[in-house]
C-alpha cells in the first residue's frame, strides 16, 4: 500500500475517535 494513503487512514480514524471521545464526554457531563 502506499505510505500516503495509509497516513490519511490513521489521521481520519483518530480524528473519528477524537469527535466520539468529546461526544461522549459532553454527554455524561450533560447527564450528570
Amino acid at each position: 500500500m502506499n505510505i500516503l494513503i495509509i497516513n490519511i487512514f490513521y489521521i481520519l480514524w483518530g480524528w473519528f475517535e477524537l469527535t466520539n471521545l468529546s461526544h461522549g464526554l459532553k454527554i455524561q457531563s450533560e447527564n450528570n
